[in-house]
Formats: C-alpha cells, structure tokens, sequence
C-alpha cells in the first residue's frame, strides 16, 4: 500500500484515537480526519473546521460536536454516547468531553469531571450496568479513564501508566473483565498499549508486537478478546488475547489490499470490516472478514448504489444479525453520507439514516438485541462548506429513527430547524 493509499485509507477509522506511523499522527472518527477532512482514495472533502459558525451562549463558537461511541445497558432502555465539544474563543481552540446518556426517553448530557487539560476527548464507552459504566479516551498527551457508579462520573488514576499515552476503545464482559486499549507514543515509535481491569483494579499491559497503534477492543470472555489496529507500513494488524497474553494472529490475504476499521466479537466469532482498494486506481469499496474459531472468511459486502468510495466505519455483532456502518462521498465528491450494511442468513442488504442529509456522519455502533440499537455521530447545521456540527444518533427498534441531540436540540425525536449559519 503507497503512501497516499495509506493515509486515506487511515483516514476513515471509526476512532477518533491517534496513530502515529513515523512522524504522522492522525485523528479518526468515521471517515473525518481531525482537520475536518474526508480523504478517501485521494479524494478530499472539506467540512468541519473549514468554517466557524453558531455561538453558544458564552461568547465562544462551537466549530465541531460529535459522538464516537455507544453503548447500551442490557435489558434497560438506557444508553451512553461519548464524544468531543470544539469550541473557538478568539484564536484559541479548545475541547472538552461530551457524555450524553439515554434514559425515559431522551438524550440528556451529562457532567464530566473537570479537566486541566485544554485538549480532552472520549473515544470509547462500555457498560456493565446502569451503575458501572466505563469511558476512555486522552486529555491533553495522557490517556484518561471515566468510572460511572450511578452517581456522578469520577477520574481513575492507574498505577504504572505512561505518559503521552491514549485510549480509542473499551469492551468488557462483566464489571470484573474490562479491556481498554490505545496506543503509547515516544519519540517516532509507537507501541500497543492494553489495560485490564479485573474489578478492583486496572493493570497495564504492552503486548502483541511493536509499532502497533490500537484503535479497537471487543472482548467475549475472560480467557478471550480481539484487538484490531495498524502497523508504521499503514497495514491493519489484529490481536487475540488468548487468556494470558496478547497475540497478533495473522490476517488472509484478499484480491486486493484491504483495510481494517473496526470489529466486534460475540462468542466464537469476530468480525472486522474496512474497505479494499480495487482496480487499476485502487477505488475503495466495502470490506468484511469473519474469523470463526481459527478460521477466516473474506466477505463482500454490497456498494450502495447511490454514492463513491464508500468505506466501512463500524461493527455490531448481535448473532443472528450483524449491522456496519459505513460513509461514502456523494454529489460528485463534494460531501459525504452515512448507510448502513445488514448480514443476515448468509445474505447482505444496503441501507441508510433517515432522513438522507448530506454531511451526516456514523462512526460508532452499539447495541444489546435487534430491537435496540444505536448509531451515533454528527450531521451539519447548515452548508457543508460553512457549517457548526451536532452530535446526532439513530435508534432502531425495527426501523430506523433519528435524534439529534441536547445541543442540536431534541423535540420527540423530530429535528428542530437548525439555527442559521453563514451561507457560502
């Protein structure tokens, strides 16, 4: 894979996670880079950042809001979502995490502790019930890892962590099994980095090789978990935990070079979907691979009929049901949409986010059954060239329903008019 193909294939992980290879790190989240950039096989699209629209009340302006995971609590009708809060004052940016949590019925943002960091983020979030939820992400060059215990959310300092480290995700399987993992950086190096949480406390971990940036986390039991990440070629490197260590386990060769996203795991199985470059100009399609037991399966998931270079972003295994997301540039290039990908009895179907709105974005999935499952991302208030964004989610429960969230407004799940942004 050469360069270019590299970065835009990087370019569209669903982690808003750093990775560095060499001298370059990148910010994910969907197919958004940090600069506000969709790069996909070469082509750009500017949105987020480009432009700077719409106060918030406190003399500063919201340039970029969004969620970059979910995750539900099982048998409830509760949610978290995490994300980021950009804000410009003058010529200083800043951001901050953005927590939301679904409960009777709407989104309702929540309190995160107070940082001294100008930078902070939240990248992942898993629950093990309604009074033990865990969010990891970075606050200025550290990692940072959120406990909520029903209460209030609070900090956890973990003993022999580095510095100038960050988390991209966290699964578990019960409040004694929790995995985090992300990636620690030193000079042009960077090294997988893994925390076990075993319910009393965190342990710190580096295994699975070097020169890994770890960006995705899905754990089935307490002697199994799948890791997915990148290596410095720009290559997608996946690692087992096999119940006393990390593992890489080596990946099928395809027709084609391909890129790795996000996984999800459920029992014996683990899926893994990106996109592969095809044809003499290496134009992206979607991309799945199925690892059952020791074996894997090259899948191919159908293009949406509508749109170009579309990518897959994100994963959910429910079992006899597996939903991914995806983005893909439409109107000739010039923005970016959200569809969604179903495999059900050993067939694919296409799909997509009502309402269809240019620039929305999903970068995360999560769920507990068929009936309830979240996407989360964000979508622009107004002109993709000149535009503030919002957090936005879709709930499914047998079909699909939007709502944007508390600061693009909620009205029983309807969008409210969007406030008035420059025009281009």
């Amino acid at each position: 894979m050469g360069d270019k193909q590299a970065a835009a294939f990087a370019g569209s992980s669903r982690s808003r996670g750093r990775a560095e290879h060499g001298k370059a790190r990148l910010r994910r989240v969907g197919a958004l880079s940090v600069a506000g950039v969709v790069a996909v096989a070469g082509t750009a699209v500017a949105l987020a950042g480009t432009a700077v629209a719409g106060t918030n009340g406190r003399g500063t302006t919201t340039i970029d809001n969004y969620l970059s995971s979910v995750a539900t609590i099982p048998h409830t009708a509760q949610a978290f979502a995490v994300g980021q809060v950009s804000e410009l004052s003058g010529r200083t940016g800043s951001s901050s995490d953005l927590i939301e949590h679904w409960k009777n019925g709407k989104w309702v943002t929540m309190k995160p502790p107070a940082s001294a960091q100008l930078q902070s983020v939240l990248t992942g979030v898993w629950a093990a019930s309604a009074k033990d939820v865990w969010a990891v992400g970075s606050s200025g060059p550290d990692a940072q890892v959120l406990h909520w215990t029903g209460a209030a959310w609070s900090a956890v300092g973990i003993a022999g962590l580095p510095a100038n480290v960050e988390l991209a995700a966290v699964s578990g399987t019960s409040s004694a099994n929790v995995w985090a993992v992300g990636s620690a950086f030193s000079g042009n190096t960077i090294d997988p980095l893994e925390l076990h949480f075993n319910g009393s406390k965190w342990s710190v971990l580096h295994e699975g090789g070097s020169n890994i940036s770890l960006q995705s986390v899905a754990a089935t039991s307490a002697k199994q978990a799948f890791a997915l990440g990148s290596n410095s070629r720009g290559g997608s490197v996946a690692l087992r935990f096999n119940g006393s260590a990390w593992k890489t386990i080596p990946l099928p060769k395809a027709s084609s070079t391909y890129f790795l996203n996000a996984l999800s795991a459920r029992g014996g199985e683990a899926w893994f979907v990106g996109s592969e470059a095809t044809g003499t100009k290496q134009v992206p399609v979607p991309f799945a691979l199925l690892r059952k037991g020791s074996a894997w399966h090259v899948m191919k998931p159908p293009k949406p009929k509508h749109g170009t270079f579309p990518v897959l972003v994100s994963v959910l295994d429910l079992g006899n049901v597996v939903w991914a997301s995806g983005t893909m540039t439409t109107n000739g290039g010039r923005s970016i949409a959200a569809f969604t990908e179903k495999f059900v009895n050993g067939k694919w179907a296409v799909g997509h986010f009502p309402p269809a709105h240019s620039g929305t974005t999903v970068s995360a999935l999560g769920g507990d059954s068929i009936r309830n499952l979240w996407a989360v991302g964000s979508f622009p208030l107004g002109k993709i060239c000149a535009s503030s964004y919002s957090p936005v989610s879709f709930h499914f429960t047998g079909a699909w329903r939007k709502f944007t969230m508390p600061g693009g407004k909620v009205a029983g799940g309807a969008l409210l008019a969007a406030p008035k942004v420059p025009t281009c």
